[in-house]
């Protein structure tokens, strides 16, 4: 009985118990968008579960442009920010000044990300985002295409997310895909 209060208390339980467990790809050079607002997915068996934070607490949002692929990182889960010195890689920058309507980046660090085990938690619905892409903070909302997958860390709620797939890009505009 204290399994199943367990599983209606936590939204997500299901995503945990889907496909087996990998590493996350390690980031690198990756391009901030901005705070992860809601992030919605569905289950194989057409459930969708809906991730939500306000702003005070919700997730970094990063792009990374060889991958194709979106993380967001709850902040504790984050290691210190290291400055970085010499040229930003040429993936990054062009992805920043892409964001950023021609902003170019003005700083660049490391930051350490752990090794954290992955689970998939479904085909990916909609994110909802905070960006200063276009100069005041702004919240955007964009529909997945077809194919974009969302993986995440255990825990309640889940400090990592992976997505990816799909036609996924990062365009002047914003988010594709």
């Amino acid at each position: 009985m204290k399994s199943r209060q367990k599983a209606r208390l936590n939204p997500c339980l299901p995503c945990l118990l889907l496909g087996n467990p990998s590493v996350l790809p390690p980031p690198r050079d990756v391009t901030p968008l901005g705070l992860l607002l809601e992030l919605e997915h569905k289950m194989p068996d057409g459930q969708t579960i809906r991730h939500s934070w306000d702003k005070s607490d919700a997730p970094l949002l990063f792009w990374q442009e060889g991958q194709q692929a979106i993380y967001a990182f709850a902040r504790k889960r984050l290691g210190p920010k290291k400055p970085r010195s010499g040229r930003l890689p040429a993936g990054a920058a062009g992805a920043y000044t892409r964001w950023n309507a021609g902003r170019r980046p003005t700083e660049k660090y490391d930051v350490e990300v752990p090794a954290i085990q992955m689970r998939r938690a479904g085909a990916g619905g909609s994110i909802l985002y905070r960006s200063d892409k276009f100069g005041p903070l702004t919240n955007y909302i964009h529909p997945f295409e077809k194919g974009v997958e969302v993986d995440l860390s255990p825990g309640q709620p889940p400090a990592v997310f992976y997505i990816r797939g799909g036609t996924l890009r990062l365009t002047p505009r914003g988010l594709e895909g």
